[in-house]
Parts: C-alpha cells; structure tokens; sequence
C-alpha cells in the first residue's frame, strides 16, 4: 500500500514537471514568433510616416494568424494566445485607421484613432501581462 502511494506520489511530480517544461517550451516558441515582429512594430512607428504605420498594421495583421497557427498544446495556452490573437486582430486596422488619419492632417480623426490605438495598446499590454503570468507560474 505504501508502495502504490509512493509511486503515485512520484507518478504525479513528474506529469507535473512535464506539464511545466510543456508550458516553457510553447512560452519560448510564443516568444520567438512574437518579439522580432513587435521590434519591427516599434522601428516603424519611430518613423512616424503614414507608410510606416500601415507596414506596422500589416505586421500586426499577419502576427494574429501567424498566432492561430502556432501550435500551443495545452488548454489554457491556447485560450490565452487566441485572445492574443483577437486584440493583434483589433489593433491592425486601428493602426490602418490612423495612417490614413495621419496622411490626411484632419485633426478629429487623428484624435479618435489615437484614442483606439490607446485603448487597443491597454488591452493588449493586459493580454501580454496575463500570457507572461503563465508562462511564469510554477
């Protein structure tokens, strides 16, 4: 009897320490696929030039697919990276909205896209506050 619960004991830190080298590896591959991109986000909007922000919307557009097929095998993983996905999702024509604002020079635009990039960039700092609280629970 001592024997079955020892090795049951054994049995379940070990799924768990699988579970949580599972957790890191998809947290690696999430950031690899997700940095290099939001460095090329943050170059271009540093140029501030319309064409930068709609090359910005694109990268932004293409991250939220590039996201969806990222494979992200555990449950919460993948809720998390989809919800991800639709804030990206939300923010490339937000990011669209305010080049088109920008190259225009109308002042009510400008104001009502930045208002959603804010929005948007809250939304998805929350998002990447939630992902990092995973990808470091223990």
């Amino acid at each position: 009897m001592i024997a079955r619960t020892v090795l049951c004991l054994v049995a379940i830190l070990v799924l768990s320490g699988c579970e949580r080298m599972a957790r890191v590896r998809d947290c690696k591959r999430l950031s690899a696929l997700v940095n290099p991109q939001m460095g090329e986000v943050e170059a271009l909007a540093k140029k501030g030039k319309p064409a930068d922000y709609r090359g910005a919307a694109r990268i932004y557009g293409r991250l939220g697919k590039d996201l969806r097929r990222s494979a992200t095998p555990s449950p919460t993983g993948k809720v998390l990276v989809e919800e991800y996905a639709t804030v990206l999702d939300a923010v490339a024509p937000a990011v669209s909205a305010y080049a088109v604002a920008l190259e225009s020079q109308d002042a009510q635009q400008l104001e009502e896209a930045r208002r959603d990039i804010d929005r948007l960039a809250k939304r998805q700092q929350g998002m990447v506050a939630r992902i990092d609280a995973y990808c470091r629970a223990p």
